[in-house]
């Protein structure tokens, strides 16, 4: 049953798509652990539409991600009226992500010490983006949607630029996927999100937080407007073919999988094609939240309002909890992450249903432990680690 919003909180439908992005987050990290398949779920030669779209749907949570951290930076800074604690904040908030990703994230992820090999995934990505913002900021507004729509549009340019040997490190934070060495130290790094186009895309949020704070009572036929004009964007680019993804689509034996390859866009780095139908539906769902109340909406505030507490404490929660489950269910604790097919339990298969029920039995648990955390949250501004988590 849904009806109009009383709007007690102008900022309500932020909060809970980002929450949506944090339970469609937990979904995709628990198939990597609970159901890890031998084949990608996203190539079409092998997948199914059930595994595909499980797999798919979850490329919304790292632009919405980033996306409204950009809109909740200029909403702080209408609060506070001050650019200069805004930018240090920005600055700080960043390089606390950037060492959560590789002290505290790594080691989740592996349950294991030493880290020799770190992966820089979206956590990582979030911090370098607000960094850049905190100085990109300072430019007037047309400047800075100029900036913002060059990185997001036109970093597809860059797709067949290979740097030369030795200064691939470079390229890899920036731009294009992939691993090295630090000094021949025997650390690696494994660049799973590159630098572009992040930074623009927080920059567009930053730029919606205009509209947020100017015309507060027009923001939902504004973000109506804005998020279908980029899935129109997506629909001719991706009919075009020529421009915004470097895996074109093509038709398939059936119409369904059609319809998969057309949605099946690049998101290491995250073409053009993928940050338009992301965000034209991260927009369309803002409005649709911020318009009505439905039933689910204050479950996924709640998680929305503690994003970095629920991706701390889900991904250890997630690997212990399968391996204990490959302990009972198999006689040997595996990490099903990391391991090969080959290194899988014996009898292990992969199985979507199972993935889906952990995935509702978890939602539960964290919910209770995210009230509690906000609680203690909202009510403990003297104690500095939680305003930082």
């Amino acid at each position: 049953m849904m009806s109009s919003m009383t709007h007690t909180d102008r900022y309500q439908g932020i909060d809970v798509i980002r929450g949506l992005a944090i339970v469609l987050m937990a979904l995709d990290h628990i198939r990597d652990y609970w159901a890890p398949t031998a084949f990608s779920t996203l190539d079409l030669s092998h997948t199914s539409p059930a595994w595909f779209m499980t797999r798919w749907i979850t490329h919304f949570c790292a632009p919405a991600f980033i996306f409204l951290a950009g809109v909740s930076a200029y909403l702080q800074l209408a609060k506070q009226g001050d650019k200069m604690a805004l930018s240090r904040y920005l600055l700080l908030r960043g390089l606390w992500l950037v060492l959560l990703e590789i002290v505290v994230v790594n080691i989740s992820w592996k349950a294991a010490l030493p880290i020799d090999y770190l992966w820089l995934q979206v956590i990582w990505v979030i911090g370098l983006s607000m960094i850049f913002c905190a100085a990109a900021i300072w430019l007037p507004v047309l400047p800075l949607a100029l900036l913002a729509v060059i990185m997001v549009a036109g970093h597809d340019l860059l797709n067949g630029i290979q740097p030369t040997d030795g200064w691939q490190w470079w390229w890899h934070i920036l731009h294009q996927r992939g691993g090295f060495e630090v000094f021949n130290s025997g650390y690696h790094f494994f660049i799973a999100y590159p630098l572009l186009p992040w930074p623009g895309v927080m920059l567009l949020g930053y730029l919606l937080g205009h509209l947020y704070v100017k015309y507060p009572q027009h923001i939902v036929p504004w973000t109506t407007l804005l998020g279908g004009a980029s899935l129109c964007l997506f629909i001719v680019l991706r009919a075009w073919g020529q421009y915004g993804d470097p895996s074109p689509y093509l038709a398939q034996s059936t119409s369904v999988f059609s319809i998969l390859s057309f949605l099946n866009v690049s998101k290491y780095p995250a073409s053009l094609q993928f940050i338009a139908i992301t965000l034209g539906l991260c927009l369309l769902l803002m409005a649709f939240a911020q318009r009505f109340q439905f039933w689910g909406a204050s479950i996924l505030a709640t998680f929305g309002k503690v994003p970095l507490f629920f991706y701390l404490l889900h991904i250890p929660l997630i690997h212990l909890s399968s391996q204990i489950w490959t302990a009972l269910n198999y006689g040997n604790a595996v990490n099903m992450l990391t391991a090969g097919s080959d290194d899988w339990p014996v009898g292990y298969e992969p199985a979507l249903w199972r993935a889906y029920l952990v995935w509702a039995v978890f939602l539960i648990g964290m919910y209770f432990l995210c009230r509690a955390y906000w609680r203690v949250k909202s009510t403990r501004r003297d104690v500095w680690l939680l305003r930082w988590i």
